[in-house]
Order: structure tokens, then sequence, then C-alpha cells
């Protein structure tokens, strides 16, 4: 195992240690033992899914569409550049993913259902 705790600054990996709560903060997991983990607490695991596919199925195209009415062309572009870069499957959509586990006999599922 090693330690994958990393952050990224303006799309290139940079020091954890400098400009704090100016950079994202990242950690590669092992979703293999965090599932094995779930059901050793008698958590149900309902799936892991790719991080654009849970934003979508949160509402983040409507949301960016709202979010980009009576804006100039040039706020929009900004708002659609930064929704495609989370949701594309070449950029962010496929490189992260969500894991989602609940107790048993919780019906709560938004977002991966």
């Amino acid at each position: 195992m090693f330690d994958s705790l990393q952050s990224i600054s303006n799309h290139s990996y940079s020091n954890l240690l400098l400009n704090p709560g100016c950079q994202d903060i990242t950690h590669l997991i092992n979703f293999s033992i965090l599932h094995k983990l779930s059901k050793k607490l008698n958590l149900k695991t309902e799936k892991i899914v790719s991080q654009g596919e849970f934003l979508k199925k949160m509402g983040i195209i409507e949301r960016a569409n709202i979010l980009s009415l009576n804006k100039s062309f040039k706020e929009k572009s900004e708002i659609f550049y930064r929704l495609k870069r989370l949701i594309h499957p070449n950029e962010m959509g496929n490189l992260f993913k969500v894991f989602f586990f609940k107790k048993r006999g919780i019906k709560f599922n938004l977002g991966f259902i």
C-alpha cells in the first residue's frame, strides 16, 4: 500500500502544505476494502458510480441551466466549461467515483438509482 494523499492546483500536482484552501485534495480509495468493511458493519452497498453519472442524476445540468439564465455569453460559457470538466467521461466524470452505503432498511438512494 502507498500513501496516495495528493493535492491538485491549476490541473497539476502541488505541494499539499502550500496554499491551504486554494487547491483540491484527493486520495485514492481502495473500494474493495471499503466494501468489505461496509458488509462487516452490516451496511447495504448501493453501488459505486462515476462522478459524472452521480452529478447528472442529482440534477447538475438542470442547475447549470438555471444558473446561466440572464448571464452574458462569457458567463454562460464559463458555467458550461466547468460543468463539462465535472461530468465529461474524458475529464473528471469517470476519474472520480461516488460510493454509497447505508443502514439496511433505509430507502434513501438519490443519485444512485
